[in-house]
């Protein structure tokens, strides 16, 4: 049977073409009845497309209409200056989506589906971000100012409020995500979807390799040089997660890594570390800043188009004249970590005639059986000029059991020298050490500057003896109270992946509980444990070997809570509130003797702080250290006793 042909015939309203001005990685079609409001920034259209009948905003921004490009102009000119990239494209867009439209954080990728070429989808009326809840933000800046005295008009709080809003853009993170248990605190956060580095680095440039996938994704986290989490982040967690990504490459191969769903969260810390290690031979050959311009001109080149990773490690080997292919090698075994002795700093005001100048050293020793590269940072008040030096921030490399002495000479004193150990067992990792005594001379020779190698180094002290809360024979804590069941099944199920916990200032934990800081004692691991204030009934205890009779001093490691930082003298939050309130209690036992020991942590200095002077006989003396004390916190770190 015969079948009549039937044609279908479309007639288009409109016809729409699409064309880039760029190759691109991805078009994005949003159909919607939208309104457009733009303004044209150094040849660059800026555009908001919102929902008609959503335009909350406009209204509110009448004020700073004129204003709004220069503070457009600011904010992309200090985006492309901190990651020294350019925003190629023509237009940039913020378009509203429904309120249920989802991205997914990527292994390979920063970008995330809310962030196409040219555009950013932003929810709906804005309806989950606190940025945009833009007349909340304008009465909120007009209180807060009021609260401090000051007055600030309609203007200021619209241009405050708009500057809060364009930095959503630029936050690497969300905001905190706290959970707490029993005083051990956990602050987590998340990749921010709307920042923009994709449009500066991933819709632009791409690295590929067939047997490293990550590789694109490692170049783009060296680029930006992101620093670990936030110090108050790493004080309230008591370990970094860069410091958690050390401890599991030790364990687990890179490889098995970035396939381990596990510590997923971590992933980019661990791809981070190795992007870093990886470049810094080439950083210590010709410099940082140099290493980075030339990986940024190799990518340029390559600009819309796929760069093979190989490739790209055989051209920036020839520049760095060094093999990059060989250190692949390892990523499929465990890290070996070194692990190293920072010790503090000197500086030397030098004054000869009509020139003055200081001389810094810094010693470093890897104590360890692996070689090893640490980043160092020497830091001034206001920065030392505006002309860039590689010298203020550069990385060093050190052999196993290698000592070296880093001498520099500087028109003005540092404010302090910031060490960052990258791959390594220290915790924590980045150590940063003040200058508080300088030594001043006249006349006398300048150092040259160079990096000496230091040879005979000891760190033994004669006639002292140290005992840390690290060493498990020498230091023990009591058993803690627990009562009832549920307690007992949290201490089962408990994370115990990591030794070391965060721990609350306000809220501190109940039982002894290990965590780590920049502050406390330590010669690789600067550790300590915590616990709340009570009875007694909870006690730390060193117990000190005693190889030679004689006259003692016996001292302990004080570190501030940050109670008495604020200027507290007690609970109440009063300073000098009264006798006793910021005092440690200690039981010092020896040659069958017992005598109590005190410590004022509001009187004393941070560091050793000496608790009496003792005849010891060649025994074991015990010292007790109880939370028997008016502080939110007792610390319980290192003791050391040192010969007369």
């Amino acid at each position: 049977q015969n079948r009549e042909k039937i044609v279908t015939t479309i007639t288009y309203d409109s016809i729409f073409v699409y064309e880039t001005d760029f190759l691109t990685p991805a078009i994005t079609l949003i159909i919607g009845d939208y309104e457009q409001k733009s303004v044209e920034v150094d040849d660059a259209v800026f555009s908001i497309w919102n929902i008609k009948g959503n335009d909350y905003f406009s209204e509110l921004f009448n004020s700073i209409v004129d204003t709004i490009p220069s503070q457009i102009r600011e904010r992309r000119r200090a985006i492309e200056m901190n990651y020294s990239l350019d925003y190629s494209f023509n237009r940039f867009s913020i378009i509203e989506v429904p309120v249920q439209f989802y991205s997914y954080i990527r292994t390979w990728t920063q970008a995330q589906e809310v962030m196409q070429p040219e555009m950013v989808l932003f929810p709906e009326k804005g309806s989950l971000m606190n940025e945009a809840d833009v007349e909340s933000n304008i009465r909120n800046e007009k209180t807060w100012a009021q609260r401090g005295g000051r007055e600030v008009s309609d203007e200021d709080a619209a241009i405050r409020t708009l500057n809060r809003f364009m930095y959503l853009f630029e936050r690497t993170q969300s905001n905190f995500d706290w959970s707490q248990e029993r005083g051990a605190v956990n602050i987590t956060t998340t990749s921010n979807p709307f920042f923009l580095f994709p449009q500066l680095y991933n819709f632009r440039y791409n690295v590929f390799s067939s047997e490293w996938p990550v590789s694109n994704r490692l170049i783009e986290l060296y680029l930006q040089d992101k620093t670990d989490d936030s110090n108050q982040i790493r004080q309230m967690n008591g370990i970094s997660n860069n410091e958690k990504a050390n401890l599991l490459m030790e364990q687990y191969p890179f490889k098995e890594l970035l396939s381990n769903m596990e510590h997923r969260d971590l992933l980019d810390n661990i791809t981070s570390l190795k992007g870093s290690y990886l470049f810094a031979p080439a950083e210590h050959n010709i410099g940082s800043g140099e290493y980075r311009d030339s990986l940024r001109a190799v990518l340029e080149r390559n600009i819309f188009s796929n760069l093979r990773f190989e490739y790209l490690l055989d051209t920036l080997g020839v520049i760095a004249d060094l093999d990059l292919h060989t250190p692949l090698k390892e990523w499929n075994n465990p890290t070996n970590l070194p692990f190293y002795t920072l010790w503090t700093p000197e500086v030397t005001q030098i004054t000869n005639r009509d020139k003055e100048v200081y001389v810094v050293k810094q010693q470093i020793t890897n104590d360890s059986d692996y070689d090893g590269m640490v980043d160092v940072e020497v830091n001034f008040r206001g920065g030392q000029s505006n002309i860039y030096d590689p010298r203020e921030k550069r990385k060093v490399s050190i052999k196993a059991h290698e000592t070296v002495n880093l001498v520099s000479v500087w028109d003005e004193a540092p404010r302090n020298i910031n060490i960052n150990t990258l791959i390594s067992e220290n915790l924590p990792a980045s150590i940063n050490l003040p200058i508080n005594d300088i030594v001043r001379e006249r006349n006398k020779p300048i150092d040259e500057e160079r990096d000496y190698i230091v040879g005979n180094v000891t760190y033994e002290t004669l006639g002292e003896v140290i005992v840390d809360n690290e060493d498990s024979t020498l230091f023990m804590l009591s058993e803690p109270d627990v009562v009832g069941l549920l307690p007992q099944w949290l201490d089962r199920v408990g994370d115990d992946s990591f030794r070391y916990s965060g721990v609350s200032p306000w809220r501190p934990p109940l039982q002894w509980t290990l965590t780590t800081h920049d502050k406390y004692y330590g010669a690789h691991i600067r550790s300590a444990y915590v616990i709340k204030n009570g009875s007694g009934n909870q006690t730390a205890t060193w117990k000190i070997p005693v190889e030679v009779a004689g006259q003692y001093d016996l001292f302990y490691w004080v570190y501030k809570p940050d109670e008495l930082r604020r200027g507290r003298g007690g609970r109440r939050g009063r300073r000098g509130s009264g006798r006793g309130d910021a005092e440690y209690h200690f039981k010092v036992k020896y040659d069958e003797h017992e005598e109590n020991a005190y410590i004022d942590l509001q009187q004393s200095e941070e560091g050793w702080s000496e608790l009496g002077s003792y005849f010891f006989s060649n025994d074991t003396v015990v010292v007790v250290l109880s939370n028997d004390t008016k502080l939110r916190v007792v610390t319980a770190d290192a003791v050391k006793i040192v010969k007369r």
